[in-house]
């Protein structure tokens, strides 16, 4: 099953952007706003001075942003974070009980390691489904229920490095 264009956009700028600029870009996604979304994640990307890889216009096209779409790809240095287990504490149990349906719920510290990390040291989360539910709505419930990072994914599917490095580093609750 092949992810939604958007969602696929979205995962590919979390960790090169603030966390709160990837909620803020989930929030217009997940209330169906995505002209809006389009005008954020073009606003964030002059904010933060991110500059776009061929693969970011790629994606950008395929989730029909035709504006960022004409953007000049560059060779960019991604960020890179290194995430370590982390111990599960009595503050993950709302989080827990609210993804009853989840196959598994990863608790990792993300360190960032270079210098071009927008994103501090914290407790994320990655919460994994089986295959065939909606990411938009769990990410909005599970997201309001927390003060850390939540990314949403569906197992089996191809992760950009960041989720990808989550799972497989975090421990399991």
């Amino acid at each position: 099953m092949p992810n939604n264009p958007v969602v696929d956009l979205i995962r590919h700028f979390t960790g090169r952007v603030t966390d709160d600029d990837i909620g803020a870009l989930w929030s217009h996604f997940t209330a169906g706003e995505l002209g809006d979304l389009e005008l954020s994640l073009g606003g964030i990307l002059a904010d933060s001075g991110v500059q776009l890889s061929a693969a970011d216009v790629r994606l950008m096209r395929e989730a029909e942003f035709a504006v960022l779409a004409t953007r000049a790809p560059k060779n960019v240095y991604l960020p890179v974070y290194r995430f370590e287990p982390a111990a599960a504490s009595a503050e993950d149990g709302p989080l827990v009980e609210l993804a009853t349906e989840a196959r598994r719920v990863v608790k990792a510290l993300r360190v960032p390691v270079s210098k071009n990390a927008p994103c501090p040291e914290h407790v994320v989360y990655a919460v994994e489904f089986a295959p065939g539910i909606s990411i938009g709505p769990w990410w909005a419930g599970l997201v309001h229920s927390r003060g850390a990072p939540v990314d949403v994914v569906i197992e089996g599917e191809e992760l950009p490095p960041y989720q990808a490095a989550l799972l497989a580093s975090g421990t399991q609750l």
